[in-house]
């Protein structure tokens, strides 16, 4: 049953990846914009972007539909529709589509990126060349998302199986394991505006759902995974870690968190065949992706060659630090990476009552603290986990001082979603509460329900993000979703045929999870023991 409740899981979480997707109107992903003129740039001139002289597409700029509310007042300045606008004038089908890339005035901050992710769209891009804005976008999204949910889903499927191979020889893992990670993306949806769009996130979530595969069979391999296949794992491991070097600067943190977990394996076994492999690993990785950043810092004086550390002075960065530190400042920035990770919507970074994410925020919560509860006695792979999540944390914290410096925007946390795969494993170690785990579960749901409701709202143009107010608010009581300006934005009727099928599987694993865990059960028994 187990395996029956992943795999329906799963299967949703596709669906409704799909839906999202189908839903959002051009350039509503975030920063969709810059990373479209990025593959653009890349399939028309043959080479990246150049930081600093290469700017947007022209194509933006020509586009006549409405954009994102994210820049919705420079846009109104200019004549730009916007989503409430484009209704009241009729909502009429977006017309043209991608031309020839010729750059503009405004710079591309993309341009920081390693190439691989918009090398691999080229070819998507091409194919689509010639539709309209709306399918060509649709097109390059779910490529992107089909990406990403390899990744998840290669993460799932391989902890499922590992977890399985444990309990059949004794260990500690429980069968659970599996279903619980699948559901992920319905612990916390901001797993699918982060995925179904336009962006090199989606390369990484495919990279670490490999590392994190990979990851299982070197710290803790069966009796028939030694030797020449734990070597050749060691090696494609470092290989995964370059390419993602190649994706963005991420990786540097996520590689050091492999690295310490391979020197503790190396500790714990005092094998010298389990440095060789460590050390093995950690060549592949800078011989493959290493030159891009001794790259960076020739060219940029940044060793990430990332927009912000561009902008802080080099010489006195530290100062810059210091002079703008602030506590309530420093607070305010972590209360956003958590709530952007629990749920920011889209580029349009609308929001429903802070209020309403506090079942999302008891869900994260609890099963952080019994999964840290966990580690009084831990196992290398228990501490997996903590140990691919500290380094990430420390770097999206650090990100929070260069904010308070001035020298970059606010720090989302949907970047943790790139770890899927082992922060799932976290919480499933910290599935403790079945029951109340499972009501702030359906809580969860409801809001997700809500806030996809609201979001196509303000695609209708019948919500809006007004002034000031962060929030959703309701224009008149006309109407509260429009199908006619969906349609001409989107492609709902897929939307909706996704979004009810996921909908319907997604409540099946449910039921059948539902029925295991019921008092008495022998899985209940097991998932105790």
């Amino acid at each position: 049953m187990h395996r029956m409740v992943t795999g329906l899981l799963l299967a949703a979480a596709a669906l409704f990846g799909v839906a999202h997707a189908a839903f959002l109107p051009p350039w509503e992903g975030f920063d969709e914009t810059a990373h479209w003129s990025y593959i653009q740039e890349l399939a028309d001139t043959g080479h990246p972007p150049h930081y600093g002289v290469d700017g947007l597409a022209k194509d933006i700029d020509a586009y006549p539909g409405p954009m994102t509310y994210s820049g919705a007042e420079p846009f109104e300045k200019t004549g730009r529709p916007t989503y409430r606008s484009y209704r009241v004038a009729g909502a009429r089908p977006i017309a043209g589509g991608p031309t020839r890339y010729t750059g503009d005035a405004s710079p591309n901050w993309q341009a920081q990126h390693p190439p691989l992710y918009y090398a691999m769209m080229v070819p998507i891009y091409r194919a689509a060349h010639g539709l309209g804005w709306v399918d060509h976008l649709l097109v390059l999204r779910l490529a992107s998302f089909a990406l990403a949910f390899a990744g998840f889903a290669i993460g799932v499927l391989a902890t499922a199986r590992w977890a399985e191979r444990q309990t059949a020889t004794g260990g500690g893992a429980g069968l659970w394991t599996g279903p619980i990670m699948a559901a992920w993306p319905f612990l916390f949806p901001q797993f699918f505006p982060q995925f179904a769009r336009l962006g090199n996130d989606s390369l990484c979530l495919l990279e670490m759902g490999i590392i994190w595969a990979l990851l299982l069979g070197l710290l803790a391999p069966l009796p028939h995974q030694q030797g020449k296949r734990t070597l050749l794992s060691a090696a494609a491991l470092g290989a995964v870690l370059g390419l993602g070097l190649l994706t963005k600067a991420f990786f540097l943190p996520i590689g050091a968190g492999v690295g310490l977990l391979l020197l503790a394996r190396v500790a714990l076994s005092r094998k010298p065949a389990d440095l060789g492999r460590a050390l093995l690993a950690g060549a592949v990785a800078l011989a493959i992706g290493g030159w891009w950043y001794v790259q960076k810092r020739l060219e940029t004086g940044a060793f990430t060659g990332s927009d912000e550390f561009i902008r802080l002075n080099n010489g006195g960065a530290l100062a810059q630090l210091i002079d703008g530190y602030s506590l309530p400042e420093l607070l305010h920035g972590l209360g956003q990476i958590v709530g952007t990770f629990l749920w920011a919507g889209t580029w349009s970074l609308a929001r429903l009552p802070e209020l309403w994410l506090i079942p999302l925020a008891a869900l994260l919560g609890l099963t952080l603290l019994d999964y840290l509860r966990t580690l009084r006695r831990p196992t290398l792979i228990a501490l997996t986990p903590l140990a691919l999540g500290a380094p990430m944390a420390a770097g999206l914290v650090y990100h929070v001082f260069v904010w308070m410096a001035g020298a970059s925007a606010a720090t989302p946390g949907w970047y943790f979603h790139i770890l899927a795969a082992p922060l799932g494993l976290a919480v499933a170690i910290g599935w403790r509460r079945p029951r109340l785990l499972g009501l702030l579960t359906a809580a969860t749901g409801a809001y997700t329900l809500v806030a996809w409701s609201f979001q196509l709202s303000m695609f209708s143009g019948c919500a809006a993000k007004l002034g000031a107010d962060k929030h959703y608010t309701l224009i008149g009581s006309a109407c509260f979703i429009q199908p006619r300006a969906l349609v001409a934005l989107g492609r709902p009727l897929l939307g909706v045929l996704s979004l009810a099928l996921g909908i319907g599987l997604a409540l099946a694993a449910a039921t059948l999870a539902w029925r295991a865990f019921r008092p008495g059960t022998q899985e209940c028994v097991e998932l105790a023991s």
